[in-house]
């Protein structure tokens, strides 16, 4: 990533706007845990992202008007079954990104989080569940660009979705577990 960054700034004459978007995935079962998948999971996911930053900083604290954008994912907000490795990936992510923010912002670099739902793509094509509320590659990227048009920090998709996981945020662990637990064995008992 470091010999990318000096040929992108050598080639273009610098890095306006760095959009850090790697993601790999893999259904997690704990109860038959591979920690070498897991540590994949998260040097793909989270590691990426600040191999990604390490590479355009330097460039970046000397220019004006530049922006970081990362994609991490609605996954990131609470613990979903199967998903441990990348919502824990995703949600060091957000974290890091939201601490980020505080520092970047004095150096004139603005930090958007990007928190999408489920997206059609190949990453997404081997889940055997209904996704709810799956969306197309085009209309998340419209949905991307609309925010950078509106210098949202944060821009999440689609918006019932990212409702329903924001609030989830602020539940009791008793109650989203039991909200959890009750749809995920309804969608256990479809698939008999």
């Amino acid at each position: 990533m470091q010999q990318a960054g000096v040929a992108v700034v050598g080639a273009l004459g610098g890095i306006d706007i760095l959009i850090a978007n790697a993601g790999v995935h893999s259904e997690s079962w704990p109860e038959h845990f591979e920690s070498a998948e897991y540590r994949r999971i998260m040097e793909v996911n989270y590691l990426g992202l600040l191999h990604c930053m390490q590479a355009a900083l330097p460039d970046m604290q000397t220019r004006k008007s530049r922006v970081i954008v990362s994609v991490a994912s609605l996954a990131g907000y609470r613990g979903l079954p199967r998903a441990a490795a990348y919502g824990a990936s995703k949600a060091a992510m957000i974290h890091f990104l939201e601490s980020a923010r505080f520092h970047l912002r004095r150096c004139g670099i603005r930090v958007v989080i990007v928190n999408p739902g489920f997206v059609r793509t190949p990453m997404t094509s081997g889940i055997d569940f209904q996704m709810p509320f799956l969306m197309t590659p085009e209309r998340a990227a419209q949905e991307i660009c609309n925010g950078l048009m509106r210098e949202r920090d944060v821009i999440k998709f689609p918006r019932l979705f990212a409702a329903f996981l924001g609030l989830a945020r602020i539940l009791p662990y008793t109650v989203y577990d039991f909200i959890v637990e009750y749809f995920w064995n309804r969608m256990q008992a479809r698939k008999k």
